[in-house]
């Protein structure tokens, strides 16, 4: 499972749309592809974002992208080790 629909499921579980989350992490989570920092996240303009978040949700969803990336990896690894 990619880290995407990993995190798309973890916020869904939390209460967020999957329509949001894919949002949050196409368009505010990644810049070309890459992961921002936290300190951007927490700071980055959200304008035209489906859900208005504060500060402390922020600081929450990073920690959820941050279990969905360790989880994906996690997945991966396993997934690698069952291959061979």
């Amino acid at each position: 499972m990619t880290t995407r629909k990993t995190f798309v499921e973890f916020m869904a579980r939390d209460g967020y749309s999957r329509k949001a989350a894919a949002y949050e992490f196409d368009n505010v989570l990644t810049v070309n592809g890459r992961f921002v920092l936290r300190s951007h996240y927490l700071t980055v303009s959200r304008i035209g974002a489906p859900v208005a978040l504060n500060r402390v949700q922020r600081a929450a969803v990073y920690e959820t992208l941050s279990n969905a990336r360790n989880h994906a990896a996690f997945a991966a690894e396993l997934d690698k080790a069952a291959g061979a």
